[in-house]
């Protein structure tokens, strides 16, 4: 009898055990994000080196920008971002020591700039993620987040806040490049903005 009733509560439990172990699998796997672009620091030397060369290219086209509106030419412009070059810029370039958010990852989808990266929300270290869009508007770069998730959990109230922070940012990296800026399109791991040099 005693066997028996080993036998039946083991029955009885593993169902009820494998369905918490699911649950609970379930709502890690909810609010766990993605994740969102490449860590320029556990790329190799020789990819971090040809990432900093097509950065450098991408520097170079700025710059060109900058002079033919020094020049007082009126060129239109297209100038491509990878992705890649973007987390070049955010992880290797850009100094985040002041950003409320620590080792920032952009990730780019069709009309989608997602940012991710770690957070000190209320005394606990999670990842943050925030996703939205760029626009063009008033010659400049706006960043309008659609999402604010820390910890997997929606943090609307931080969300102007940091589209401010992200748009700054944003501008900040063409302010080499004068002129108006007119449309931004972002496919699938690359951005292209477009625009006139005044």
């Amino acid at each position: 009898m005693k066997a028996g009733c080993k036998q039946g509560c083991a029955l009885l439990v593993l169902p009820i055990v494998a369905g918490i172990g699911y649950v609970g699998y379930t709502l890690w796997q909810a609010r766990t994000p993605a994740k969102v672009g490449e860590d320029f620091r556990r790329l190799s030397v020789p990819q971090k080196t040809e990432r900093r060369q097509a950065t450098q290219k991408l520097e170079a086209q700025i710059r060109d920008l900058s002079q033919a509106a020094r020049r007082k030419e009126h060129k239109r412009f297209s100038l491509p971002i990878s992705e890649s070059q973007l987390n070049t810029i955010l992880q290797d370039r850009l100094d985040t020591s002041k950003f409320p958010i620590r080792d920032l990852k952009a990730g780019l989808s069709p009309q989608r700039l997602t940012l991710q990266g770690r957070v000190l929300y209320k005394g606990i270290d999670a990842v943050a993620t925030l996703s939205g869009n760029i626009v063009a508007k008033d010659n400049a770069l706006r960043y309008e987040s659609e999402s604010l998730n820390v910890g997997g959990l929606p943090i609307n109230a931080l969300k102007a806040k940091v589209d401010k922070q992200v748009t700054k940012a944003l501008n900040k990296l063409l302010e080499k490049a004068p002129g108006r800026i007119e449309r931004v399109e972002i496919g699938d791991k690359s951005m292209t903005i477009q625009g006139v040099t005044d």
